[in-house]
Formats: structure tokens, sequence, C-alpha cells
């Protein structure tokens, strides 16, 4: 049985780490042992030989130290492998360096460095990187996710390591070779380190897995996977140029595998991450190969390693039957969810052709010829901009075309037996769930907006619209039947600032003639009536309508969110207010611009047809982050998807296992 969850990780182990502190303590009482990362920068051959350089005054370590690394790394290791928390996501468990602080921020120096890195310089700069990704949050894992996503510095060493000249399981202390074990797979924990995956910072994060993803051919392909099958052919992951003691007196920080079981599951996480952040990976050919080299391997390996007898430095796979079985079951789950991205994806790509499958299926059902498909599936066509059959392109503010459609949007059923153009299970269901939800939210506004632009069109506009168009207020139409479509209007909208912000980008100060209020005499009241209106919340979707210069009645749309609401702003004067809203159509900012930079010169007349409406009965940041889940959510990690989107296949008796 798995140990139960007990000290995080053999990176976060904080007995172990005082074991480690305490016999590093020992060891400086009777031989000081300064931390130098260039240990090795000059020599760095093969036994000091083929680097060609010196290696005097170096400062070795004593070999009691390296006997008690080395017991601890073990230790760790069988622990970690017996650990429930190894089925956590990540390298946390698999990869870790037991002698940290001293050596936590050498790879700020090493990073800076102006020459091209030798092995030493990679692998200390991996190990010093992995003490600091056990922060696991703030100050210092953000600095070295930026650094690492920075095209002029982290990556651009990322992208030399991953390009080396030359790669080897046979490396031993040649600086001008990439040790696999003692480097390659460091770097590969360190990029899948739960700190760095899951960092907030997610444009430079993206950067990173986009790199790895460039080189998936060249890194992963043609190297990592050759040498691994290196590996499982010797059923070892013992270096024949370097001892462990040797590597541990020159390098103290450097990280000994003991298991070839921790090159799969590090390789695998890897994988699944760059399937779950880089969606063309799960149709890329050489991504295929991979995943099928990494299988044949795996059930070599797994078979090999039963004949495999003891070693001297245990491998806790070979030993331990227990832990054994626990850990291949954990590899196998993880390799069935990064199959599954490749599956569902293959099943997508051998459709995207033509989408023949698709049209196959729809005309298997008898409504077909009121069942009008999404996007190019449509036997009429795209129905406007925004209509895709993927979910993920389809904007989540609406767009003019969409608002003034007349075609009927493609709204699918959740009851079984309805048509859709997927399958049966998890793809279908977010589908569903996310044009539903999505419809829910926009129906209101697109049928106020549709109604309003008609009825400016009219020649002869009743009194009361008039008035609205004046003054504003609210638009109802269809005699107020359908009050959820209603629109509250603001009119003589201008822009009149941009600002900056780092969170929320370019924001555009409007001002509007203010609305009036029965009551509402003063500062002091209209600041209590702004106080008290759900009018223009933060987070509420707006859109402007300006007039076309060209066309008469023809209106452009410009959707946008209310980014900040202040009430002593909105109620300072009692003819106007100010309102700061973030608009999606970037083509907005030269009309914003054009209109600031000449605003001496903007009148009345210029503004009375051009007006500023909110839905009265959708609030936005209700839907916006479900949505978005919906939306980004792979459908081969969906939780409970046996129970929520079962494959039923012509059988609809689904077993459900007792808590």
């Amino acid at each position: 049985m798995p140990k139960k969850k007990g000290q995080k990780s053999g990176s976060n182990n904080n007995n172990n780490n005082n074991n480690v502190n305490n016999t590093v303590k020992k060891s400086k009482k009777s031989k000081k042992a300064k931390a130098n990362p260039n240990n090795g920068k000059n020599g760095g051959g093969n036994n000091g030989g083929n680097g060609g350089g010196k290696r005097n005054n170096l400062n070795l370590t004593p070999l009691p130290e390296i006997i008690e690394i080395m017991r601890l790394q073990q230790e760790i290791n069988i622990k970690n492998f017996g650990s429930s928390e190894l089925t956590y996501n990540g390298s946390d468990r698999l990869v870790f360096i037991v002698y940290k602080e001293p050596f936590k921020n050498i790879w700020k120096k090493i990073v800076r460095k102006n020459y091209f890195w030798n092995q030493n310089d990679a692998r200390n700069f991996v190990s010093s990187a992995l003490v600091t990704a056990d922060s696991r949050t703030g100050h210092e894992i953000e600095e070295l996710v930026e650094e690492l996503g920075n095209p002029e510095g982290g990556l651009k060493r990322l992208k030399e390591v991953m390009n080396f000249l030359s790669m080897s399981c046979d490396a031993g202390l040649n600086d001008s070779v990439l040790s696999f074990q003692f480097v390659i797979l460091p770097l590969l924990g360190l990029l899948t380190r739960t700190a760095i995956t899951e960092c907030i910072l997610e444009t430079y994060v993206h950067a990173i897995f986009t790199a790895v993803y460039a080189n998936l051919d060249s890194f992963i392909n043609r190297n990592v996977m050759k040498m691994l099958e290196t590996l499982v052919q010797r059923n070892s992951v013992k270096d024949n140029q370097v001892s462990m003691e040797e590597l541990l007196s020159r390098d103290r920080y450097s990280f000994i595998p003991y298991s070839l079981g921790t090159f799969f599951l590090v390789i695998v996480r890897l994988l699944t991450e760059i399937l779950r952040r880089i969606r063309e990976a799960s149709v890329n050919k050489t991504m295929h190969k991979i995943v099928c080299d990494l299988q044949r391997l795996k059930t070599i390996y797994q078979q090999s390693i039963q004949s495999i007898g003891p070693q001297q430095f245990s491998d806790p796979l070979i030993n331990n039957l227990e832990t054994r079985e626990y850990f291949f079951m954990i590899l196998e789950k993880d390799m069935e969810s990064m199959n599954k991205m490749l599956d569902t994806s293959n099943e997508k790509n051998s459709n995207s052709n033509s989408y023949l499958r698709s049209r196959e299926l729809s005309s298997k059902f008898d409504i077909i010829k009121s069942f009008d498909l999404p996007g190019e599936l449509s036997k009429v066509g795209v129905r406007h901009d925004n209509d895709y059959v993927k979910i993920r392109n389809i904007s989540l503010l609406p767009t003019r075309g969409e608002i003034l459609c007349n075609r009927q949007p493609f709204l699918p059923s959740p009851v079984f037996g309805t048509p859709h153009f997927l399958p049966y299970g998890a793809a279908r269901l977010l589908d569903t769930q996310f044009r539903l939800l999505r419809e829910d939210m926009l129906n209101p506004i697109r049928g106020g907006i549709s109604n309003f632009i008609k009825a400016l069109s009219k020649d002869q506009p009743s009194t009361e619209f008039k008035n609205i168009q004046q003054e504003g207020g609210r638009f109802t139409y269809d005699g107020g039947i359908t009050d959820n479509g209603d629109l509250q209007v603001y009119t003589y909208v201008q822009f009149i600032n941009i600002t900056c912000d780092r969170r929320k980008g370019l924001a555009y100060t409007m001002r509007f003639t203010f609305p009036k209020i029965r009551g509402a005499k003063d500062e002091f009241e209209r600041k209590e009536y702004w106080e008290k209106s759900k009018r223009l919340l933060t987070g509420n979707l707006v859109a402007l309508l300006l007039p076309s210069k060209r066309f008469e009645n023809n209106y452009s749309i410009y959707f946008g969110i209310v980014t900040s609401r202040d009430e002593k702003i909105l109620a300072k004067y009692d003819d106007r207010a100010d309102i700061d809203i973030s608009f999606v159509d970037p083509s907005i900012y030269s009309i914003a611009l054009n209109e600031i930079s000449n605003y001496d010169r903007i009148t009345d007349q210029s503004l009375e047809k051009r007006f500023l409406v909110e839905s009265t009965s959708i609030y936005l940041e209700a839907y916006y982050h479900i949505l978005k889940t919906l939306q980004t959510t792979n459908p081969s990690s969906l939780p409970f998807e046996k129970y929520f989107a079962p494959n039923l296949k012509g059988n609809r008796d689904i077993k459900v296992e007792t808590p």
C-alpha cells in the first residue's frame, strides 16, 4: 500500500532538510567547503582531461558528506516512490536537491554570463533553479519564471541547452557534452515543477513551453528519446565515465537519479503539459511518434525490470514489488491521460479536412433539415464573424455581425438522442454547455440592440423614443413584453481620456449625458443614487454605437467592459458623468485618439447620434469565468468524465461505483 501523505517531497521535506543541514554543518567544522558554481569551469574534461584546463585549487566535497548526501537522496527517493503524493502533477517528488541554501540564488549569476555555457554551467544553473522552484510561490519563483521566459535572458539560455552540440548517457565531467542523467533530466524536472506550471505569470510560462515545443523534434525526439532508449537497453542509469561519488565530490548540488522510472514519469508529465498548453501539439506527427516510442520503451522497461537483481544503490522499483506495482499504476494512468489528449485530437484531426464524418453523422437524424450546424459545417455557410465549429475560437463577447445576424445561432440540446456534430463524450458536453450558457447571456442584449437600431432607422419615431435619443433612459420593445431585452441608453457619448493599467490594459474614459433622476438635486444625492444603482457596475457589458459617416442609419458597434466605477466622479456634475471602459476591438483606439486630440472641436451636434447602451438584465461577471473554463477545459481532463459524459454507444446502463 502507498504511504499516507506526509512530508511534501524530497525537495520540500523539512525533516530531511534538517538532516542535510546538520550534516553540512558537521562537515564544515572539519573542513570548510565553499559553494562555488564554477568548480571545474576551466577544466571540465573527463577526469580533468578533455576540458583542456586546470583543476587546481578545487574545493572537493569531503567523503563523509558525499556518503551522507547519497544516503539522503536514496532515502527520500524510496519514500517518495511509495508516497500518495507521487500522484500529484509535476516533478516535485521526482527530482530534488538535498543540499540547498548556499546554492539558492546562484542561477542569477550563471544566466548573466556572456559566453556559451558548458556542462558545468548548465548543471549548476538547473540545480540552483530547482532549489528556487521549491519556494512554490512568492517573489523568488516569479523572478525565476520571468527570467526563464525572457527572450534575451533565461529563454535564450534554455534554447542553448536544448540545442547543445552533444548529449550523452556517458558524458562524465566533459564540459563539451551534456549529461542526460545529471543535466537534461533535472532540466525536464525544472520545467515540470508545479511552481512553474502553476505560476500566475502565464505569459512567461507560455513562452517557456512554446520554446520547448519549437524544439520538439530536435530536442525531445532526436535526443531525449534516443538517450532514454539507451538507458532502457542497459537497464541502468549509470554514467560509465563518472561515478556518483566523483560527481558529488566535484558538485555536491547535483541530483543523482536512482531509478529509470523517474525518467519515464518526468517525460510523460512534460509532454502532458505541452499538450495541455499548446493545442496544435495534439495533432503534431512528431508528438505522436514520441508518445508511441515512449509506450514501447515503457513496456520493455517494465518487463525487463523484473529480471534485474538487487543493486548496491537500490532502485526502489527493483527491490520492492509493492512500490513497483504502485509506481507503474501511476505511470500508466498518466500515460492514459496523455493518450486521451492525443486520441481526442486525432479524432478532430481526421474530421478537420472537410468534416465529412460530422456531416455523415448529422445526416442520420430525421430532423437534420431544421438543424443548422455551426461555422463551416453549415450547409449555407457561416452565419457571421464569430460563428465557429470549435468553441475555443469563439469570442466570449459578441461582435457586430453576431448581434445583427438574422439567422438563429447553433444551440444544441442537452437531451439524449438529439443531433450534434460531436459524438457522445466530454467534448460534446463542454460544447453544449458553453453554447447554451453563452446564449443565455447574449440573447437579451442581442434583442435589445437590434431593435434599438431598427427604431433609430424609422422615419417617424415615437415621442417616447425621441426623448430617449435626447436624454437617455430605458428602452423597451415589443410593448414591454420582452423585458429581459431592455436597454439602458446613455446619450452624447465622447472619449475624453485613455489610461493604461498593468492588469487591465487600455481603458477609455467615456463622458455621457447624466440621466434624469427624480429626487437627485445635488452632488450628495447623485452619489447616493449611484451607490445604490446597478447601472454601469464594474464588469458590466456595454456597447458603444457610433453612426457611420458613409451610410445613414448604419451603426458601428464596439463592445466593452466597465473597468472601474467611481461614484464620486459619476456624481460630480449634474449634466454629465464619466466612466472607464475597456473595449475588445483594437480599432477603437485610433477613433478615441483622434477625438481626444480634437477635443475643442467637438460639438453637441456631432455627438447627438452616439449612444452607450447596457442590458438591464445581465451581469457579465456572473457568466464570464464559467464560460472561460468551459472553453479552455481539455475534454480528456474533465473530472468525473464517465459520470458527466459517458460514452454510451448503445448501452445506457452506467455502473456507479460506491464512494
